[in-house]
């Protein structure tokens, strides 16, 4: 009777751990799911990893703990466990979706791209429609996320053409035709300085898409110059072509124009180039090269001065982040003469909002001329005997600083009421600004007289405030209002513009519209 006791209180507490193991897989799963619904990734992803490593067979528990490993930050964990999951299950296509969106979303678009082309390749017959949909999407988003927006526009629209209820691919096949849409922008500058020098600009440019990474422009420009009661004009006209190669990380943009002036030689040519390299990060290194005319001083407008321009800088940040450039400048004038520049500003965040940003920082610049063009603005008339005699000068025909420092405090900031209305205002001020000045004396040496420059060491203040308003009307048309007041080294001045930008937004629409 013992003997019968014992083995029946054994066949029970067998029965019973048989029926304990078989429902533990059930409970396991659901208190992960409990953990999940508490928002405690990191619990749920341990109790999961556990149970899938005793499971190796079973994918869809493989992708919850992958999922839950992600949602707790632990990134190595959940790559670890799609990596084992996907070379167990090779054909599972929701695995492969999974995965490959878990990479996209963690900067890791090459290794996205292995895991997706299995499903995308013309060897593929396993997957469905929606699911070959979801894994063009994904590829689109990748080289949306670098910069290719061509390959991603060929991925969404692909996308699209499987299952036309894909919202992501939609959503982003908009934006990048959005962003590609031709355009037609008309002008003007106004400029006041008290040299004096005034001019008024009309310009009108416009321009079209190749690709969504190859817009070609072209820009008409007159100006009209009064300099001391005497005017001056000048018409150009400019084409550009400007691209972004993906794989390589290159900017190129490059352009060539003619102009017609009223002063000096009245036809002659613009250029410029510019080559970007895009590095890890918010990085750039840009070199750039012009050829351009030179107005910015009274007289200049009395002969045709064209410069050329070499500079290189590197730029990195966003606009709600820190950013800053750091860069160098040397121009070359046409009598051998050159100035050099170095530059360099940084930017901190101090607020940053989806409603508006405000960066406050510090800039230096420094600038010099090989040789002084500071020439007597009058005759000089000094008699023999008669001490030297102070007369006044001007830079003519440009400017040529001397050993110019400046340091600055900087602040941007930018509002975004509404969706149709940006705000931006920016402001300079001069912690410190040194420069070796230029004086002309008039010295007697008979028989004649000649004028001697000397310089001295002069304190200033440059400063400039500066805002702008861009209201978007309507999805096709934009309306930008900018002004700036401020004074330079020698001078003080006064701006303004005015835009109408008009987008060929419908345009744009229909072609994203896939069915």
């Amino acid at each position: 009777m013992r003997a019968w006791l014992i083995l029946t209180i054994s066949l029970l507490a067998t029965a019973n751990l048989s029926a304990q193991t078989g429902t533990a897989p059930l409970d396991t799963i659901a208190e992960a799911r409990r953990l999940r619904d508490a928002k405690d990734f990191a619990g749920a992803a341990v109790l999961m990893r556990a149970y899938t490593e005793s499971h190796p067979d079973d994918p869809a528990s493989a992708r919850f703990a992958a999922l839950m490993a992600y949602w707790s930050k632990d990134q190595r964990t959940a790559d670890s466990i799609y990596a084992r999951a996907s070379g167990r299950h090779p054909g599972d296509a929701d695995l492969r979706l999974e995965y490959g969106r878990f990479l996209v979303e963690t900067g890791k678009p090459s290794r996205a791209r292995d895991v997706l082309n299995p499903l995308t390749g013309n060897q593929s017959t396993s997957a469905s429609a929606q699911q070959l949909a979801r894994a063009r999407t994904l590829l689109g988003t990748a080289d949306y996320w670098r910069g290719d927006y061509t390959g991603a526009r060929n991925e969404f629209r692909a996308a699209l053409a499987l299952d036309s209820s894909v919202a992501d691919a939609r959503r982003q096949l908009l934006e990048i035709e959005t962003a590609a849409a031709s355009w037609l922008r008309v002008g003007a500058n106004l400029w006041d300085d008290d040299q004096p020098l005034r001019f008024v600009d009309f310009n009108a440019d416009g321009g079209w898409f190749v690709n969504p990474l190859t817009p070609i422009g072209v820009r008409a420009r007159s100006s009209v110059y009064d300099a001391d009661s005497a005017s001056a004009a000048m018409q150009a006209a400019e084409a550009t072509v400007t691209s972004y190669f993906p794989s390589a990380h290159l900017d190129l943009v490059a352009g060539a124009g003619v102009l017609d002036r009223s002063f000096g030689e009245p036809l002659d040519w613009t250029a410029r180039m510019t080559l970007g390299v895009r590095l890890q990060g918010p990085v750039m290194l840009q070199a750039k090269y012009a050829r351009s005319p030179y107005t910015s001083t009274v007289r200049s407008l009395d002969q045709g001065i064209m410069v050329q321009t070499l500079e290189a800088n590197a730029r990195w940040g966003g606009a709600r982040s820190w950013n800053g450039e750091l860069g160098a400048r040397h121009e070359i004038y046409p009598d051998d003469n050159s100035v050099s520049s170095g530059f360099a500003w940084i930017l901190a965040p101090l607020a940053s909002r989806e409603k508006g940003t405000l960066h406050v920082g510090y800039g230096f610049s420094a600038q010099s001329a090989a040789e002084s063009r500071f020439l007597p603005q009058v005759a000089i008339d000094v008699r023999p005997g008669e001490p030297p005699t102070m007369i006044p000068g001007e830079y003519n025909p440009y400017y040529t600083p001397d050993n110019l420092r400046v340091h600055s405090a900087l602040a941007n900031a930018s509002l975004r009421p509404t969706h149709q209305l940006r705000i931006e205002a920016a402001g300079r001020y001069a912690l410190s600004a040194h420069e070796d000045a230029p004086v002309i004396y008039a010295v007697a040496t008979p028989p004649t007289a000649t004028a001697q420059l000397t310089f001295y060491d002069r304190s200033f203040t440059p400063w400039n405030a500066r805002g702008s308003i861009d209201w978007n009307a309507t999805p096709a048309v934009r309306l930008t209002l900018g002004v700036e007041h401020g004074r330079e080294a020698y001078y003080e001045f006064t701006t303004g513009r005015l835009e109408l930008t008009y987008t060929f937004i419908a345009a744009a629409q229909r072609r994203a519209d896939v069915h």
